[in-house]
């Protein structure tokens, strides 16, 4: 089943997308784009999160490259 996507939102320009496989999923590294947040750091802040570490989703996505890329995801509800 291929995953399908909506936007939700734009910030900054960014479209923040809602990816639903399953469950809905927002990827966390668009949303740290349109802030001007170091995404690596903000990952690794969640991870250790007591509870956003608990409730982080990987995701794995195909790019237009056709390469597969890990993504942290949190629940959308």
């Amino acid at each position: 089943m291929e995953a399908q996507t909506e936007i939700v939102a734009k910030i900054n320009k960014v479209e923040i997308l809602v990816i639903e496989n399953g469950q809905k999923l927002v990827p966390i590294k668009p949303i740290c784009e349109a802030f001007g947040i170091d995404d690596k750091a903000q990952r690794q802040k969640i991870q250790d999160d007591e509870i956003l570490g608990s409730i982080g989703v990987l995701s794995t996505s195909v790019g237009a490259d056709g390469k597969s890329w890990e993504m942290l995801c949190t629940p959308y509800k």
